[in-house]
């Protein structure tokens, strides 16, 4: 992959992170630690591109969330943002999910974007929510 000079570094400050969150056994630690990474660049700069290159190196799936289009729970679409969630952990011991256009989900107090917030809450937190069923009893991610 090519990447940019700035891509090149955000690419090196990631790896260290990415590793933690991939290969240490938090189980045991006294303290989850976070390994959430927020990666702010205007639109069209690679920020996706760079994300790609992480899961290349890493060697790990990556699933691609629009934040402007998560079918929230409780929606009428059949297929929601949290379905494909779960669908790709249980698929794969490890990986990156990457929440595009976080941006999109503003302050403005709607129920839908309320909803959606609520979710990425969720999500960011490691917790499933009550109304998802899967086949493992744990109601955390990680």
């Amino acid at each position: 992959m090519v990447l940019s000079k700035g891509q090149k570094q955000a690419l090196d400050d990631l790896l260290p992170i990415a590793e933690i969150a991939l290969e240490v056994d938090k189980s045991e630690l006294p303290i989850r630690p976070r390994t959430h990474s927020l990666i702010c660049a205007p639109s069209g700069s690679g920020k996706s591109y760079l994300m790609k290159a992480l899961g290349d190196i890493l060697d790990v799936p990556i699933l691609h969330l629009n934040c402007s289009s998560w079918a929230p729970l409780g929606g009428k679409s059949e297929k929601t943002t949290w379905s494909s969630i779960v669908e790709f952990i249980s698929a794969h011991s490890k990986g990156i999910i990457v929440l595009d256009e976080i941006d999109k989900i503003t302050s403005t107090n709607t129920d839908w974007l309320g909803h959606i917030r609520l979710e990425i809450y969720d999500l960011l937190d490691g917790r499933i929510p009550k109304s998802i069923e899967i086949e493992e009893e744990s109601s955390e991610l990680w």
